[in-house]
């Protein structure tokens, strides 16, 4: 359990960040649906779109926490190519600076709507391959336990079910007619988060170590993990709720508990760290 602790900058940004992107992700799908910018609500949302942009903007600040020195994370763009976390924070990187510059082009009004949803839908996609590379950053082999792709499933998911409660708040509104979109990929994220928390806990209850027991590490961190998805499933409810009843209450509720039940999520996931040196049970 030391080494959770010991990674909470790290699991308050792969809380944070994920939830942003997938508030960018929510826009977009509203927007493939015809829903977004051209109705009322569009304009509620360009003025909150600062609000999932300071989340990411969090994110990487905590992370930076991590390093021994913060200030080597300017040498992060050397590893492009080859290091996973190098990939991670670029394609973040790339991804907070698409969607600051379409919130300031949004916001000034010179964009059609055509090219507002075009450039809003890249956003979206640039979120869904940021959540992507956040989880393809624990994919190592020196951490049998992390080495998997349920990593990026669950990362996703995160981003869906956090982003679907931020964009039931920013498309607060009179007209559901993005309830549909919006409580879709409430439960999408939820289904994919549970596919993905559990089988990493799956995964590592069958592993060894010459100094852990996977089965003890997943006892250990069993009420994180079952915090953090009865927390996702409340999230995905309520934010069900929230576009489908128009309550504002419900969306606030459900990205509290979005945010709460994914940190706890990914302490428990960091709490299943185990070092080489494996074999099958």
């Amino acid at each position: 359990m030391t080494a959770m602790l010991s990674e909470l900058p790290l699991a308050i940004f792969t809380t944070l960040a994920p939830i942003g992107a997938g508030a960018f992700i929510s826009l977009a799908a509203t927007q493939c649906a015809g829903s977004f910018p051209t109705q009322d609500q569009g304009k509620r949302a360009l003025k909150l779109m600062w609000l999932p942009l300071a989340l990411v903007l969090v994110g990487f600040v905590a992370s930076a926490f991590h390093l021994a020195a913060p200030g080597n994370m300017l040498h992060v763009a050397q590893g492009i190519g080859r290091s996973p976390l190098s990939n991670e924070v670029a394609v973040g990187g790339l991804f907070f600076v698409a969607a600051a510059v379409y919130w300031i082009v949004a916001a000034s009004g010179k964009l059609g709507d055509a090219a507002l949803k075009a450039f809003g839908i890249l956003v979206g996609a640039l979120g869904v391959l940021f959540a992507a590379f956040t989880g393809l950053a624990y994919m190592m082999e020196t951490i049998p336990t992390w080495n998997s792709p349920l990593n990026i499933v669950a990362m996703i998911g995160y981003a869906l079910v956090g982003g679907a409660a931020l964009g039931a708040i920013m498309l607060d509104g009179e007209d559901r007619s993005f309830s549909g979109i919006l409580s879709a990929l409430a439960l999408i994220g939820c289904a994919l988060a549970f596919i993905g928390m559990i089988g990493v806990a799956v995964l590592a209850s069958g592993l060894v170590s010459p100094t852990a027991v996977g089965a003890d590490l997943v006892s250990q961190a069993l009420p994180l993990i079952v915090i953090g998805l009865a927390g996702v499933a409340a999230a995905s409810a309520l934010s069900v709720l929230a576009v489908r009843s128009g309550k504002p209450s419900a969306a606030y509720a459900a990205l509290l508990c979005a945010a709460g039940g994914v940190l706890a999520a990914r302490l428990a996931f960091y709490a299943l760290q185990m070092s080489v040196g494996i074999s099958l049970m």
